[in-house]
């Protein structure tokens, strides 16, 4: 790089045996290999540099198959190697932390004030945090604003406004019911839930997916579709393509879809989810953190990059003005991106509200049960109460 002959250098690559291992006083942080600002991460090191004198190298790891980002952490942190930084979607720390392969992380009261308590809580396991969250998404209810006059505060308003739309050979509101994460808020709405979270942790033998709240849910989609108010045949791209060629007023999606609605020429709107009866739906989340190696020599460091430099707002712009950083989790900055940007703002009121995905092992079965349950309900007509039923004893077994 032309930048070597300086003190500062920043090395943005592959393969190399700096890319593995850690330097006393210096900084080696794997960052995300997609969809992230990495030159902006770039010259937020180079200011921590010119300002501490302390050296950052930055990776983006080679991600040619799902998940190889964090395969190639865990193999390295075994041996005593790998990055004292290590940027990834939370979902897994509990695996990490478990293993031991992640550090407990502790905060400094600034800090846990500036970002909303339901964050952190995607960064707790065992009543212990082990990462800081940076950034969030999930899903929201998306609308056709030549369509709709606002989006569907409850089901009992789309079952309303479905004759209208009938008349123009549009359905009001669809998604992929057959998916659990897309079908998560509905199943929440009334009071279901994956695991009970008390005080930092999650209890796996406690789950709410049997209970009257997912009952509710999972009876509200069975309802729409026997009433044609849902498609029989479904799928992630049947929503989308109905979406796009104005065939549905309303959909659940997430922001990585909003630039191709952009492009079909549609004027989206952002909000929650429709109700099911009187309770609020609460969406999955995933939020974007910034986990420690715990054979790092360089723990104070790390937290002095991080809480001073990465997690404040003048940190974040810089990243954010690379590639948009989406919503954030420091409330702060998040207030100020929320200007002039209405769908940020109300996809962020959503996700502060939503359910961070659980972090923990179990969550595996949670998916692969519950999945089977929604199958089995909506395609095999199995009673619901009995299907949840059995996803229940088989998740917490």
């Amino acid at each position: 790089m032309k930048n070597r002959a300086i003190f500062f250098y920043v090395l943005l690559f592959m393969f190399s045996s700096h890319s593995y291992a850690w330097e006393k006083n210096e900084l080696l942080i794997w960052t995300k290999p997609e969809n992230f600002g990495n030159q902006g991460f770039i010259k937020l090191a180079k200011k921590f540099e010119r300002e501490t004198g302390k050296k950052i190298t930055i990776v983006e790891p080679e991600s040619l198959v799902d998940d190889q980002p964090t395969r190639d952490y865990n193999r390295k942190v075994v041996l005593n190697r790998g990055p004292d930084i290590f940027i990834r979607t939370h979902d897994r720390i509990g695996e990490l932390a478990q293993a031991g392969l992640i550090a407990e992380v502790k905060p400094k009261a600034s800090t846990l004030k500036n970002i909303n308590q339901n964050y952190w809580n995607a960064v707790s396991y065992d009543s212990r945090l082990f990462g800081y969250p940076i950034s969030v998404e999930g899903v929201t209810q998306i609308c056709n604003a030549k369509l709709v006059d606002r989006a569907y505060q409850s089901i009992k308003e789309v079952e309303q406004d479905t004759p209208r739309l009938k008349r123009q050979n549009k359905k009001a509101f669809i998604w992929d019911y057959m998916n659990n994460y897309f079908s998560y808020g509905f199943i929440t709405s009334e009071g279901g839930y994956t695991f009970k979270f008390s005080d930092g942790a999650y209890n796996p033998s406690n789950t709410g997916v049997n209970n009257q709240g997912a009952i509710a849910g999972v009876s509200m989609i069975k309802r729409l579709l026997t009433n044609k108010l849902l498609p029989a045949e479904i799928g992630y791209s049947v929503v989308d393509d109905a979406f796009k060629n104005e065939e549905v007023a309303c959909i659940v999606n997430g922001p990585w879809s909003w630039e191709d609605y952009k492009k079909s020429g549609i004027d989206i709107r952002i909000s929650g989810l429709p109700k099911v009866d009187k309770g609020q739906p609460k969406v999955f989340i995933g939020v974007l953190s910034a986990m420690v190696n715990p054979s790092s020599p360089n723990s104070a460091l790390v937290s002095q990059f991080i809480e001073d430099y990465l997690l404040q707002p003048s940190g974040l712009a810089m990243i954010n003005a690379d590639k948009p950083l989406g919503a954030v989790t420091h409330n702060g900055y998040m207030q100020t991106l929320s200007k002039g940007n209405t769908r940020l703002a109300n996809a962020s009121k959503v996700w502060e509200n939503g359910e961070p995905m659980p972090n923990i092992p179990k969550m595996a079965r949670y998916w692969n049960h519950m999945d089977t349950a929604l199958y089995e309900v909506l395609r095999n007509n199995k009673d619901v109460r009995e299907a949840l039923k059995d996803a229940s004893e088989r998740i917490t077994r």
